[in-house]
């Protein structure tokens, strides 16, 4: 799966302010500062989501995660979700609505080149050709249709000032 990341500049003084915290302190305050970022992107994003892809929409959210000591908000169409909207939507009648919006969300986002889709069954066969059997259909692909990456982008400052009041707002309540 693609993934997009950037730098941030200021980020070094920021990160050598939260240095003055303990450890334990500097993880929450760390959780809780990219927490607080990544929350602006998804509501962000949500709005730019296709109409058509409802299921997608409603499924975006974050996961802070820590690889070797750095914090990371992981943000995209999550796996396992439930809310009233997902089951009504899930019980449609269309078979697109009920997959996981995980493992078509980066069609969305960046498209798809023109493909050949092979039946696999007999079942897809008559799917396919509305009734009559084909043994291929040539797909003329899909426009990408971003909605990740342009919140991420209208996001950028926002999130670095977001960040820093979180991290000041622990350092003064250390201080005091």
């Amino acid at each position: 799966m693609p993934s997009t990341t950037f730098e941030i500049e200021g980020l070094d003084k920021l990160v050598a302010k939260l240095d003055q915290l303990d450890t334990k302190l500097q993880n929450k305050t760390a959780r809780k500062a990219i927490n607080a970022a990544g929350r602006g992107v998804v509501k962000d994003a949500r709005p730019l989501v296709p109409h058509r892809y409802g299921l997608l929409k409603i499924s975006l959210g974050q996961r802070v995660k820590r690889y070797r000591g750095t914090h990371v908000t992981v943000i995209g169409a999550r796996t396992r979700f439930k809310s009233k909207k997902a089951q009504r939507i899930r019980g449609g009648g269309r078979t697109a609505s009920r997959a996981s919006p995980g493992n078509y969300a980066h069609l969305v986002e960046f498209g798809t080149a023109p493909h050949v889709i092979k039946p696999t069954n007999a079942r897809a066969l008559a799917l396919l050709g509305s009734g009559r059997p084909v043994t291929r259909v040539d797909h003329p692909g899909a426009a990408p249709k971003p909605f990740l990456r342009p919140a991420l982008e209208a996001n950028r400052t926002k999130a670095f000032n977001t960040m820093a009041q979180v991290i000041g707002q622990a350092i003064r309540e250390v201080q005091a």
